[in-house]
């Protein structure tokens, strides 16, 4: 193998010394060879050398002024020192040279970002996806999108393609979805073909009562097509049978829609799917068959493989989780992974001091339900083995069954009660459980037996419900207690239907905009929950202390709430004084959406 070729292998498979001593030997065969010059830059960057790599790229350059990758590697070198209006002129060279130059189109949208332009950086994203379809690409943009209000429509070509990718959270696409097809919520028929319409309901989520009343509309609509025989586009009836799914059939029906009465042809079974589920002698409508039937089938056979390391008493809790995994759909953004300590620096305002050691990381995530957080943690942070442990085997099938599709082999489910890991000898760096202490008979004891798993110095990401931030929740907890709905699937769609009639100003009518309020599993664990626990930072602060932990900081949702503590207090720069957090919440009631998240060490021994 010529050098230059082996030089390439090593590079792709992460060997950057052995491709840095192959392309060194290559040029000096071939000193202006540019994409010898191009890759010397990149490897010099990944080592660490951003200086030299930009010396070796302006080579690059100047031995191929109008090779247009040339341009856009060396933009990626500017970015990383910090010059990103230069950046973004040699971008600008490289797409003028190629338009359709993916690479270049995917740093513009880094380069954006880091200019503070996030509607910019999305449409430089989007464009990339849509002349490529790469999910990394895909996943960057549902980043982008997530923090803009209004994004722009032009990236409905994009939101399509990012449909057909896995390893992407494209509940991210929601807001975008909306305002694309806002102009035709009240047209059951334009709606009904629109391609946006049909990614959005096989992967999103509808949490907007406005727009359910319309989709339940456009149902009806389809319903009635399909029964006088009339056209209608099989993907509109396939979308609406897995948004089905995946919201457990939580609409109401309207009493004029008769699913039942249709035929047994293609197009009459696709439409009575909109309303429940296929059954197992389905063989063409795929799609359908394949969420209701096949994926089951997998985790049935992979529940009987998960080992249980230890049982419960809490037969409440396991029993709910049982009959309802929690979330019901496994959405994971799969992400180049970074290094512990340089994603946690990115989140926290730490000192050097506090800064976790480089080495590779075991993770616990205790209460790991159906995988979404664990799966998020093995597909974010480098060099990591991530054990995932949860009460209900169902919920972990699912976590398992996600874990094969996405090729997640460092991902370990184990069925476990974490109150009772007080004689687990295994010890690890970080332990994250969140939204699960709060459900626990003693959530305090709980957090006291996960800070016993950490190593000397450990770290532990905890999300506890807040008194405040939950105050809608309390009302609907109420309110369905009140009308004695039962925690049945039937109950729950009964309790959202009186709800969503709630007039605007009552406490508990926010719960309806809330992403679980769209499924049966996700409104049973919003608000018909077992058991819940609610904390004020003075109870958290007490339970870390408890427990032997330091608090370190909150994970923000919102830039305003951080902003707001370090105007208050600005020579507080790590932001960790739990009682200053107590009045800033008092004052912002919603600062913490309902939940604390924040990150807490171990105290010496």
């Amino acid at each position: 193998m010529d050098p230059f070729s082996l030089a390439v292998q090593h590079y792709e498979a992460g060997r950057l010394q052995q491709a840095a001593a192959a392309v060194i030997d290559h040029l000096r065969r071939r000193p202006s060879h540019v994409d010898g010059l191009r890759l010397l830059g990149m490897i010099l960057l990944g080592l660490g050398h951003a200086d030299d790599a930009l010396a070796t790229l302006d080579r690059a350059v100047a031995a191929g002024k109008r090779d247009p990758a040339a341009h856009a590697n060396r933009a990626q070198v500017l970015r990383a020192l910090g010059r990103i209006d230069e950046a973004a002129a040699a971008l600008g060279r490289a797409t003028s040279l190629d338009p359709k130059l993916v690479d270049a189109w995917a740093e513009l949208g880094a380069v954006e970002q880091a200019r503070g332009n996030a509607e910019a950086s999305a449409l430089a994203l989007g464009r990339a996806l849509e002349l490529r379809a790469d999910r990394s690409v895909a996943v960057a943009l549902a980043d982008r999108i997530a923090t803009l209000p209004d994004p722009p429509t032009a990236l409905a070509p994009a939101l399509l393609v990012a449909a057909r990718l896995d390893g992407v959270d494209h509940t991210r696409f929601d807001r975008l979805a909306e305002r694309v097809l806002l102009p035709l919520r009240d047209d059951p028929e334009r709606l009904a073909r629109h391609p946006v319409l049909h990614a959005w309901l096989a992967r999103g989520t509808v949490h907007h009562p406005d727009w359910e009343r319309a989709l339940i509309a456009t149902r009806s609509w389809l319903l009635r097509q399909v029964a006088e025989g009339a056209a209608v586009e099989p993907a509109a009836l396939v979308a609406f049978g897995l948004y089905g799914w995946s919201c457990e059939y939580a609409w109401d029906v309207p009493e004029a829609d008769q699913p039942d009465v249709l035929g047994d042809g293609t197009l009459e079974r696709a439409a009575r799917a909109m309303y429940g589920p296929v059954g197992p002698d389905e063989h063409e409508l795929l799609p359908l068959r394949r969420v209701a039937v096949d994926e089951p089938a997998t985790e049935e056979a992979l529940a009987a493989e998960i080992v249980e390391l230890v049982g419960s008493d809490d037969a409440a809790l396991q029993g709910m989780y049982e009959e309802n995994p929690y979330p019901r759909t496994v959405a994971v953004q799969v992400r180049p992974p970074v290094s512990f300590d340089a994603w946690i620096r990115a989140a926290l305002p730490l000192s050097e001091e506090e800064l976790p050691p480089k080495v590779p990381l075991e993770v616990l995530v205790a209460g790991c339900g159906t995988g979404r957080h664990a799966l998020t943690s093995a597909c974010t942070w480098a060099d990591c083995e991530v054990t995932g442990i949860d009460l209900s085997r169902r919920s972990l099938a699912r976590a398992a069954r996600r874990a094969k599709e996405l090729g997640v082999d460092h991902l370990r489910v184990l069925r476990a009660d974490l109150t009772r890991l007080g004689s687990w000898d295994r010890r690890f760096d970080l332990v994250e459980s969140v939204g699960v202490l709060h459900h626990l008979e003693d959530p305090e004891a709980g957090l006291a037996v996960l800070a016993g798993l950490l190593k000397p110095g450990g770290w532990l990401r905890f999300g506890l419900y807040s008194e405040l931030g939950r105050a809608d929740v309390v009302a609907a907890r109420a309110f369905v207690a009140g009308h004695g709905f039962p925690a049945t699937a039937e109950g729950i769609r009964a309790a959202r239907a009186a709800l969503l009639q709630l007039p605007a100003d009552h406490p508990a009518r926010p719960v309806v905009y809330s992403a679980d309020f769209a499924s049966i599993s996700g409104c049973r664990d919003l608000i018909f929950h077992v058991r819940e626990h609610r904390f004020t930072t003075e109870r958290l602060a007490a339970a870390l202390a408890g427990a032997g932990l330091r608090f370190v900081g909150f994970q923000h949702v919102d830039p305003a709430v951080p902003a707001a503590y370090t105007e208050r207090w600005p020579d507080d720069r790590q932001r960790a004084d739990l009682a200053r957090w107590g009045e800033i919440e008092r004052e912002r009631p919603r600062a913490f959406s309902g939940m604390y998240v924040g990150w807490a060490v171990g105290l010496p021994a």
